[in-house]
């Protein structure tokens, strides 16, 4: 504060008052202009953090959306991997059985050559009997002094057979 001057006329120290209304004038525009600077200030910052927060919203969006885009595309691989080891699987189940039928089929197979090798055993031993059956006739005939005829052998045989006559009325009536 400046100090006071004291003179004796009364003009100056009106002079002095009216130049301290107008100091005081003029810090009170300084201060509503400061008031106004701040209240700009305000606004502005005020529209900076909207702006922020709507950058914020937009990229909270942006990725939520990228997020629901990712885990549909990671769904979809695994349902399509599902359906492929399905596939798989199946495929590999109807070779399985393709094979079995097929091992079926060849054992089936071999039992059936086993079986025809058995019948052909048996019928060759059938044969082979039959002949030694037919070869001791002959023998047998042939030890009685008939001629070798099969004729005359089957004729005899069934005769001799059936009969029981003694052999020296069989040899005068074939004499």
């Amino acid at each position: 504060m400046e100090p006071r001057r004291w003179s004796p006329l009364c003009g100056c120290l009106k002079k002095e008052t009216k130049k301290k209304k107008k100091r005081n004038k003029h810090s009170s525009s300084k201060q509503k202009q400061q008031q106004q600077q701040q209240q700009q200030q305000q606004k502005q910052q005020q529209q900076r953090q909207q702006q922020q927060q709507q950058h914020q919203q937009h990229q909270q969006q942006q990725q939520h959306h990228q997020q629901q885009h990712h885990q549909q595309q990671q769904q979809r691989h695994q349902q399509h991997q599902q359906q492929q080891q399905h596939h798989q699987q199946q495929h590999h189940q109807q070779q399985q059985q393709h094979h079995q039928q097929q091992q079926h089929h060849h054992q089936q197979q071999q039992y059936q050559q086993y079986q025809q090798q058995n019948d052909q055993q048996q019928q060759q031993q059938q044969q082979q009997q039959q002949q030694q059956q037919q070869q001791q006739q002959q023998q047998y005939l042939a030890d009685l002094g008939f001629p070798c005829c099969r004729w005359l052998r089957s004729c005899l045989w069934r005769l001799l057979l059936p009969h029981t006559l003694p052999l020296s009325t069989l040899l005068n009536f074939y004499q």
